[in-house]
C-alpha cells in the first residue's frame, strides 16, 4: 500500500517521473552525497515536493521547503526530519515567511526573506516544484490569470530574483523546472500569448491554460540555460516531466 506521499508523487507527473529524474544525477545516492549542498524547492509539502525534499535531505543536501501554508509547511518539515535514515547529515527547515505564487508582492517578499536566511551560504539547487491544476477562472490583483500567475510567473519572478544568488553559488548549480506532458494541451494562440494571460472568461478553458502554464515552465528553462551559457556561468536550467531523461 503506498503512502499518500508517494501515491500523491506518481499521480503529479502523470505516473511517469520519479525522484530521482527530479534529483538528476544526485539522485539515488544516500548518505552524505550532498552535504553542504543547499536546495529550496517551492511547494515541499506534498506530492513531488515532498518526496524530493525527502530524497534530497536523505542524501545530506540542507533542504529549505516553501510554500504558500505555513502550518502545512511546519508539518512537512517535521515528516520529513522523522523520515530521514540514520547516519545523514541532512535537514529541512522552512523561513519564516509564507509565499505565495500567485501574489508578486508575496513572492517578492519571500525572497528577501529566503535571502537573508541563507545569508553567506551558497544556493546549489532551485527546484521550482509548487502549481495548481483545474482551477475555475480567476484574475490575480497582478492582472494574470491565476494558474498562469501560481504555476508560470510566480516562480519566473523568484528565480530572477535568485538569480545572483545562483551566480555566485560555485560550479554545478542546478534550476529545475517541472512541467508536464500536459504541455500538449496549449498551443500559441492565433492572436499571441497575450490569450495565456488574459483569457476571455467566456472562452476560458482550464485544461489549456494549465497546458499553456506548463509550455511556459519549459521555454523559462530553456531561455534561462541559454542565458547562463552566454554568460559562461557553471548554471544548468531543465525542465522535467513525464518524457524527460536527465
Amino acid at each position: 500500500k503506498l503512502d499518500k506521499h508517494t501515491f500523491n508523487f506518481a499521480m503529479g507527473l502523470f505516473g511517469g517521473s520519479s525522484a530521482s529524474q527530479v534529483l538528476g544525477k544526485y539522485g539515488g545516492v544516500a548518505g552524505q552525497a550532498l552535504k553542504g549542498r543547499v536546495a529550496v524547492i517551492t511547494g515541499g509539502n506534498s506530492g513531488a515536493g515532498y518526496t524530493t525534499a525527502l530524497r534530497l535531505a536523505s542524501c545530506g543536501a540542507r533542504v529549505i521547503v516553501a510554500g504558500r501554508r505555513p502550518d502545512a509547511i511546519s508539518e512537512a518539515v517535521k515528516s520529513i526530519t522523522a523520515a530521514l535514515p540514520a547516519g545523514t547529515t541532512g535537514t529541512v527547515e522552512a523561513v519564516s515567511t509564507a509565499v505565495d505564487l500567485g501574489d508578486l508582492a508575496s513572492v517578492r517578499t519571500y525572497a528577501a526573506a529566503l535571502l537573508s536566511r541563507l545569508g553567506p551560504c551558497s544556493l546549489h539547487l532551485l527546484i521550482l516544484n509548487a502549481g495548481v491544476m483545474i482551477q475555475p477562472y480567476k484574475m490575480m490583483p497582478s492582472g494574470i490569470e491565476s494558474t498562469m500567475a501560481m504555476n508560470h510567473f510566480g516562480h519566473f519572478l523568484l528565480l530572477r530574483l535568485l538569480t545572483p544568488k545562483l551566480l555566485t553559488s560555485g560550479p554545478d548549480v542546478r534550476v529545475v523546472s517541472l512541467a508536464s506532458s500536459a504541455h500538449a494541451w496549449a498551443s500559441v494562440p492565433d492572436e499571441g500569448f497575450e490569450n495565456w494571460l488574459h483569457p476571455d472568461e467566456k472562452t476560458f478553458k482550464t485544461n489549456t491554460i494549465y497546458g499553456a502554464s506548463k509550455t511556459s515552465n519549459i521555454l523559462m528553462a530553456k531561455h534561462f540555460q541559454t542565458m547562463m551559457q552566454t554568460q559562461g556561468a557553471s548554471v544548468t536550467a531543465v525542465s522535467v516531466s513525464r518524457f524527460t531523461r536527465l
